[in-house]
């Protein structure tokens, strides 16, 4: 048995500190003022300087998910490492948007399935 329990989340986290927080997000959705990207002109350095922030936070994450995915390191149907399961149950599984469903009352196991393997 490989499980360990998972808090429910309190609320999505940010991916990094250049994204906004939910209470911006609200603000901005309901009439605030947000600076689109089509407003923004390409080379302003302001810009440049978050979209670089949010590359670096999310760089690693997406790295391990992919060398999860298409490397040797996992046959199909094996399960992950304890330490490759936290990971990805901190920084992707929360995001699910049947979060809750998914985890349940804890994980037993996160296990590398193909494409072609996958059930509803």
């Amino acid at each position: 048995f490989q499980g360990f329990p998972v808090a429910p989340p309190q609320g999505h986290r940010l991916w990094c500190s250049a994204t906004l927080s939910p209470e911006e997000a609200t603000e901005n959705a309901s009439g605030g003022t947000h600076t689109r990207s089509s407003d923004l002109e390409v080379d302003d350095p302001e810009w440049r300087d978050k979209e670089e922030k949010i590359v670096r936070d999310i760089e690693p994450i997406v790295k391990l998910t992919r060398h999860i995915l298409f490397s040797p390191r996992y046959k199909n149907g094996e399960l992950l490492t304890m330490e490759d399961e936290r990971a990805i149950t901190e920084n992707v599984l929360i995001y699910h948007p049947d979060y809750e469903d998914k985890i349940g009352s804890g994980l037993f196991a996160i296990m590398v399935s193909g494409v072609n393997d996958m059930h509803d």
